[in-house]
């Protein structure tokens, strides 16, 4: 592993898709490379990096293989090699939406979930069903975020009302490194 103890790592970031895990990678500051000494009973492959002052650990659900039950087995496979130091696990990439008049959502929007009255902040396609005049009707929810991450989207949204935005750097730098980036990440012509 270059240059970083795996007790350095204190975020997880898990995609579901190649495309998702290649922005991630293209989206950190300084990029450590992967995991060198790999646990034979782990299947995952991570990408260590970091984030500002964030120590991340990026791995990717298996080709093929998506849905809850993969997606937990890459993050029990995670939380149990970086169990000394993983404090937070964030599964990041292109979401499914919900589209309403009240909110106009569109593809490469940045949308983080918050909870709201009964809602945890996300809602899980197989916790409801469609019912009558094709609403959507819950019949369970997911547990909220942890506090740490509630207390940064406060953070955010007081920056928002303040500061000019970073994530546009970001994004400029990604899409500009070369010819394949540009290509894969940059918004329609």
């Amino acid at each position: 592993m270059a240059s970083r103890p795996r007790e350095s790592f204190q975020i997880g970031w898990i995609c579901a898709l190649p495309i998702e895990a290649a922005a991630a990678k293209e989206m950190l500051d300084e990029n450590f490379g992967i995991l060198d000494e790999q646990d034979p009973n782990d299947s995952n492959t991570y990408t260590l990096g970091r984030v500002g002052k964030h120590h991340v650990v990026i791995a990717c659900l298996p080709g093929g293989q998506y849905g809850t039950t993969s997606a937990t087995t890459v993050a029990n496979n995670m939380i149990r090699i970086f169990s000394k130091s993983l404090r937070i696990g964030l599964m990041v990439g292109v979401g499914g939406g919900i589209p309403s008049v009240a909110h106009d959502i569109r593809l490469g929007d940045i949308v983080i979930s918050c909870p709201e009255n009964t809602c945890g902040g996300v809602i899980q396609y197989d916790i409801g069903k469609v019912v009558a005049g094709r609403k959507f009707h819950r019949n369970g929810s997911l547990n909220s975020p942890p506090r740490a991450l509630l207390i940064a989207i406060n953070s955010m949204r007081a920056a928002e009302l303040t500061d000019d935005p970073y994530y546009p750097e970001y994004l400029l730098k990604a899409i500009g490194r070369n010819v394949r980036t540009q290509k894969n990440f940059n918004r329609p012509q």
